[in-house]
C-alpha cells in the first residue's frame, strides 16, 4: 500500500527510479503490512488553545504552516513526538509570560492537524524487504557503508540518518530486498546503491 502510494508520488514528480534486475518495478509491500488510524479525543482540548476568529477579533496575522497531502504514515516515536510537542505547546500558552502566543497556536494548530491524520505504520513483515520503518544498511559508491531509517515527513533528520517516505532516496528503496542493487535520483545523474542489510523490528 504504502510502496505504490510512494510509487504515484514519484511519477508525479517526474523522476523515474531504475530498480535493479530482478525486480519488476512493483513496490507494494504485502498485505500485512498495515497502516493503523488512531482517533483522538483530546484534539477538541487542542481546539480550545486555539483562538476562534469572530467579529471582534482577528484573526493571527501568521500565515499557516504548510500541511504535506495525505498520507501521514508514522512510526510510533513519531506519533509520541507529535503528542510530547502538542503538550508542550499548551503548556506555554498557559503562561501568560509566554511570548508570540500567535506563533504558539499557529504550532498548535498544524500539530493538531497532524496528530489527526497520523497512521501509525509498522515496518514490513517480510524481514528482508525495505518499507516505511525501516533501517537500510547500503553500500554507497564514495561514502561506504550508509545506514538510513525511511521515516514520516515531520520525523525526518538526514543529519541523523532518518528519510521521509516521500524521499527520492526512500522512493527507491521501498520495495526492494537485502541484496539488490537499486538507481536513485540524487544529483545530475543515478546514484547506483546496494541494499547491504535490512532491519525491520520496529
Amino acid at each position: 500500500m504504502l510502496g505504490q502510494l510512494v510509487a504515484d508520488e514519484h511519477d508525479t514528480a517526474g523522476t523515474a527510479q531504475a530498480k535493479g534486475a530482478g525486480r519488476e518495478g512493483g513496490m507494494a509491500p504485502p498485505a500485512s503490512h498495515m497502516c493503523f488510524t488512531r482517533t483522538h479525543p483530546e484534539d477538541a482540548m487542542s481546539r480550545a488553545f486555539v483562538r476562534e476568529p469572530d467579529a471582534d477579533t482577528p484573526a493571527d496575522p501568521l500565515p499557516e504552516i504548510p500541511l504535506p497531502p495525505p498520507p501521514n504514515p508514522v512510526t510510533a516515536r513519531g506519533a509520541a513526538r507529535i503528542e510530547a510537542t502538542i503538550a508542550g505547546l499548551e503548556a506555554r500558552l498557559l503562561d501568560p509570560a509566554a511570548a508570540d502566543h500567535a506563533e504558539l497556536r499557529r504550532r498548535l494548530r498544524y500539530w493538531t492537524a497532524r496528530r489527526t491524520t497520523a497512521q501509525i505504520t509498522p515496518p514490513p513483515a517480510d524481514p528482508g524487504e525495505v518499507g516505511f520503518g525501516s533501517r537500510v544498511t547500503l553500500a554507497w559508491p564514495g561514502r561506504g557503508k550508509v545506514t538510513v531509517e525511511i521515516v514520516g515527513e515531520d520525523e525526518s533528520d538526514p543529519a541523523i540518518g532518518r528519510v521521509s517516505w516521500r524521499a527520492p532516496l526512500a522512493a527507491a528503496l521501498i520495495g526492494a530486498a537485502r541484496g539488490e542493487t537499486v538507481d536513485a535520483a540524487l544529483g545530475p545523474g543515478p546514484l547506483t546503491l546496494t541494499v547491504l542489510a535490512v532491519q525491520n523490528d520496529g
